[in-house]
C-alpha cells in the first residue's frame, strides 16, 4: 500500500488550521491538497481534528484527552462541554 503524501507545514499555516473555523479550508486551497494529506500532515506536529462529526476544529492532540474518563474520546474541550454526541455517532 502506498504511504500517504505529506507536505511541510509552517507554523503560520498551523496557526491558521488551529485558529479559525475555516483554517483548514484556507491552508488546503493555499497548498492544493485535500484533507487527507493536511491531517497526515498534522500528526507530525501533533494536530489533530476533533472526533464529533459536527465539528471541524482542529487542536493540539493532547486537547482531545478527556482527563477525567478511562478512556481518550477524541472531543475538543468545547464539543466535550456542550456537543458530545452519543455513542451511536461514533
Amino acid at each position: 500500500m502506498a504511504k500517504k503524501p505529506m507536505v511541510n507545514l509552517t507554523d503560520d499555516q498551523i496557526d491558521t488550521i488551529t485558529s479559525y473555523a475555516d483554517g483548514a479550508d484556507r491552508v488546503m486551497r493555499e497548498l492544493g491538497i485535500d484533507r487527507s494529506v493536511l491531517n497526515e500532515s498534522l500528526l507530525n506536529h501533533n494536530v489533530e481534528r476533533c472526533g464529533n462529526p459536527r465539528c471541524a476544529w482542529y487542536t493540539d492532540s493532547f486537547s482531545l484527552l478527556d482527563v477525567g474518563e478511562d478512556e481518550p474520546d477524541g472531543f475538543c474541550d468545547n464539543c466535550r462541554r456542550y456537543d458530545k454526541p452519543s455513542n451511536e455517532l461514533r
